[in-house]
């Protein structure tokens, strides 16, 4: 039973830190490669 439910919290755990490395990955590569092919103007 509490093989189970370990398992359940675990993937949930690695299910959030997985959607929030691909945004990271997304923020990143936005802020690093489009902001220096369209830079603001001041």
């Amino acid at each position: 039973m509490f093989a189970v439910i370990w398992t359940f919290w675990i993937g949930v755990l690695l299910t959030i830190g997985s959607i929030g490395a691909i945004l990271g990955l997304v923020v990143g590569y936005i802020v690093k490669v489009k902001r220096i092919q369209y830079p603001r103007d001041n």
